[in-house]
């Protein structure tokens, strides 16, 4: 008997998710990290905003950040400025062309959100996002607590 389990399930259930979304953003020459850098910059564009923080934000090492921001860099999609108030510290900033890149992947992940919404409907989405929510708060909080 397959392993029908909860965590099993929000496993396999994200893993098609990112599957769909990679495959699209491929397309228009995106990684998915990429494209979540590029949410997450754009968004706050009028905040400082540095590699710690967007580390913290993707739960990934610091080497592995490093590596995603080359990548973007080489593609003219980010900057890294070095912080004035801290010479250790890089900014992050989207280029004219990240900014522009921006809806495109966005479009692709809203296609994602609406055909999971056309699934569940309203009412159960709202459930389902509560759920979910409320499990993601309960493993932050017993991380915490080690």
């Amino acid at each position: 008997m397959p392993n029908r389990s909860t965590s099993f399930l929000i496993h396999c259930l994200d893993h098609q998710i990112s599957q769909r979304n990679s495959q699209r953003l491929n397309q228009i020459g995106l990684t998915l990290p990429q494209a979540v850098v590029l949410d997450f910059l754009f968004w706050r564009q009028q905040e400082t905003v540095n590699q710690r923080s967007l580390e913290k934000f993707m739960q990934l090492s610091n080497p592995s950040v490093t590596s995603l921001l080359r990548n973007m860099e080489s593609k003219g999609l980010v900057v890294r400025e070095r912080d004035e108030s801290d010479g250790r510290s890089r900014n992050l900033k989207l280029t004219d062309k990240g900014i522009a890149m921006h809806p495109v992947a966005g479009g692709i992940f809203e296609e994602t959100n609406e055909k999971l919404a056309e699934v569940l409907g309203p009412a159960d989405r709202e459930i389902f996002r509560g759920l979910l929510l409320k499990l993601e708060k309960s493993l932050i909080e017993e991380e915490r607590g080690r």
